[in-house]
């Protein structure tokens, strides 16, 4: 109820544009196919902007589509010219019992057939994938020239282009590249988890060290100066550099926060 009321918020006041974010999520099927009509609906007054993660949705409402990846537009324009664009072929897996020589030949005499790839499996089944340009079907044309190879389809499966290939597809080429993190000293590849916990030990060490050197100079209570005060406090006669001797500087105490190391060079 309330995804409903939000629309009806929205275009209460009758603009000229109309954004909505998510609007079927949360809703049953019939809700669904409710919405959707009031998105076409709308889309006939109105410019209706749809911000969606489920892609099926985006195909059913949607005239144009922009696909943004990593912050940048990806692409723009309607949606079959981005199948035909960006993918452009569709794809017949089938899966035969016979000779894989057999299976290759009967798929080279197909001439719509672009691309061709064929593994052998056991009991005797060879698996095929076989491209074809998007306006091309050759599943019937297959079923007739394997029936008369007297070569027995086990099972075929047709793939046609559809939105999420698309966006699979054009996300996959924006993707950034990891960069490799200068302080693996053996030049590991290491996870963000491994390189976190790594540098976490690291640091817990550090601050170890710190508070064990703390407590030694804190627990030197009998009356015993450091090596560096008595150095200061050497007699006058003894050999020495003329003139006034330097200023000593304090001996200030290391914090353990002033070395902290941050994990990932913030």
């Amino acid at each position: 109820y309330k995804q409903r009321v939000g629309i009806a918020q929205a275009i209460l006041a009758d603009p000229q544009t109309v954004i909505l974010d998510e609007p079927t999520v949360g809703l049953d099927p019939r809700q669904i196919l409710e919405i959707r009509s009031l998105i076409r609906e709308l889309g006939r007054d109105h410019t209706v902007i749809l911000s969606s993660h489920i892609l099926g949705e985006i195909a059913e409402v949607c005239d144009e589509v922009v696909i943004i990846a990593h912050g940048e537009i990806a692409a723009a324009d309607t949606l079959e010219n981005l199948v035909n664009r960006y993918e452009g072929k569709n794809v017949v897996d089938l899966t035969v019992r016979g000779d894989i020589s057999a299976v290759k030949r009967i798929a080279a005499s197909v001439p719509e057939i672009t691309e061709a790839d064929f593994d052998e499996l056991p009991m005797g089944q060879v698996r095929a994938r076989l491209s074809t340009d998007r306006e091309a079907d050759v599943r019937e044309t297959l079923f007739f020239r394997f029936a008369d190879a007297k070569i027995p389809i086990l099972s075929m499966n047709y793939e046609e282009t559809t939105l999420e290939k698309v966006f699979l597809e054009l996300t996959a080429e924006k993707k950034p590249v990891p960069e490799t993190d200068p302080a693996d000293d053996a030049g590991e590849n290491l996870s963000a988890e491994e390189i976190f916990a790594r540098r976490a030990m690291e640091n817990a060490r550090n601050a170890d060290r710190y508070a064990d050197a703390e407590e030694t100079a804190a627990g030197n209570t009998d009356g015993e100066k450091p090596e560096s005060e008595e150095k200061a406090e050497a007699p006058a006669d003894e050999p020495g550099p003329a003139g006034p001797s330097p200023a000593q500087k304090p001996n200030k105490k290391k914090n353990s926060d002033d070395d902290y190391t941050p994990l990932f060079g913030g």
